[in-house]
């Protein structure tokens, strides 16, 4: 046995046996051949701890409910006007939600084939996928309800994929499960969108962490883009403790779709969120607790991609089949631009009977943004630092406008298509900044 792991306490020994299961699990290291005659550094091996999903707020009848409606921020990022005029709602699309469930009995998710397949990898049981937080049901809420609320694509699908347990901390080697379930079945299921919203203690500027399971995580996100199945991550929500750019693992990966957050109304007081907090709010405000990466960066592939509304709003609840909750986040911003990417991918393969390339479409959300500052103001609004930057805030009726105008100047016509259309690959695509 190694001389470096007899010295270690008993504690430290525990910890070291905890990471070593998982990462032998989710890594696929299957043979001491594999590993050649050297033995990875730990660092290498470790498995990565994910912070607790903050479970959202139920609301009561006799609460104010004209704030923070879903509706007004499906309206700031025009996805209402995008369903009109382009005649899209998601229908034939489906997004897994790697989270803590979903209440599968809401209104919201009502209809024949609207939830095709369970799956829960926090027990024994796969197909028990009962959401005691609230937090995966309140992001499937944004993305597709259709009922007492409606999401951004209201008659697209939804998969939930249990990683997580209430409060607990989680990690990365349980989501990189999820990914390999989707990738096993994201044909039997018409899986075209992942969201992932969870965060590392951590903040990184690059994706290069050594940790064999985050590396496997890029590799399904990236085998999963070949096939035209988008992953959207949150950015994550501790930027006020490290008070300088950067993003969480796993959002950091350059294969993903990465998501800060803005708030969607003008409104008072924010409490703070793991130490950040607002005195006021405005429309398109960046909130102070969003990590956020610029382009300008050395790693810029690894950027904040996009931002979309994740202050406080109303979506589905775990009460009971017409509960409702409020919450904020990151989290919230990722499942708006799921929903956003179902909708572009709804008019891609209407008009041209394909999915598009994940490279397209995130070319197309940045060709159709629109512009929004993380400038400090004076007097101070919030308490965090600044970066004097531009970004991007989603808007699905220009990410649809750019889609239609690639394909009115690429002269398409759909009879003479062959085979699969519009695939780019590689690195990410940047509309400089």
């Amino acid at each position: 046995m190694n001389c470096d792991y007899l010295r270690r306490s008993k504690s430290e020994r525990r910890e070291f046996l905890k990471f070593s299961a998982a990462v032998l699990v989710a890594a696929d290291i299957d043979s001491a051949n594999q590993l050649g005659n050297s033995t990875p550094r730990e660092s290498e091996l470790q498995d990565i701890r994910l912070l607790p999903p903050q479970p959202p707020q139920q609301l009561h009848a006799y609460e104010n409910l004209t704030k923070w409606k879903l509706a007004d921020c499906i309206a700031l990022i025009r996805a209402d006007l995008a369903r009109e005029r382009f005649g899209i709602d998601g229908s034939g699309l489906t997004v897994a939600v790697l989270d803590t469930g979903l209440n599968t009995t809401h209104v919201d998710f009502a209809g024949k084939d609207r939830i095709p397949a369970t799956m829960n990898f926090t027990s024994n049981d796969q197909n028990d996928v009962t959401d005691s937080n609230g937090h995966g049901t309140h992001l499937g809420g944004i993305i597709v309800a259709n009922g007492l609320h409606k999401g951004v694509a209201p008659c697209a699908r939804i998969v939930p994929v249990k990683v997580t347990n209430s409060t607990d901390f989680g990690w990365l080697s349980v989501v990189c499960k999820g990914l390999e379930y989707v990738q096993k079945h994201h044909d039997q299921y018409g899986i075209s969108v992942v969201n992932i919203s969870y965060e590392g203690e951590e903040s990184y500027t690059a994706d290069d962490h050594k940790s064999q399971v985050f590396q496997k995580v890029r590799g399904l996100i990236r085998e999963l883009r070949d096939e035209d199945v988008a992953t959207v991550i949150s950015a994550g929500n501790r930027f006020y403790p490290f008070s300088k750019e950067g993003m969480s693992i796993p959002a950091i990966a350059r294969e993903s779709i990465s998501v800060g957050a803005v708030y969607s109304i003008s409104d008072g007081y924010q409490p703070p969120v793991y130490g950040a907090w607002a005195r006021k709010t405005a429309p398109d405000q960046i909130t102070p607790y969003t990590k956020r990466l610029h382009a300008s960066t050395p790693t810029a592939e690894c950027c904040t991609d996009l931002f979309a509304p994740g202050g406080t709003v109303q979506s589905t609840g775990i009460q009971n089949n017409v509960g409702f909750d409020t919450g904020q986040g990151t989290s919230q911003a990722a499942a708006f631009v799921s929903g956003v990417v179902l909708l572009v991918q709804h008019y891609i393969r209407k008009t041209t009977g394909q999915l598009p390339s994940v490279e397209d479409i995130e070319q197309w959300l940045v060709a159709g943004s629109v512009d929004i500052q993380d400038a400090p103001s004076d007097p101070p609004i919030d308490n965090v630092v600044h970066t004097n930057k531009t970004f991007r805030r989603v808007d699905a009726l220009g990410a649809l406008e750019a889609a239609q105008s690639y394909l009115v100047h690429a002269g398409f016509q759909k009879q003479k298509l062959p085979g699969k259309c519009f695939r780019g690959r590689g690195r990410k695509a940047r509309k400089p900044r």
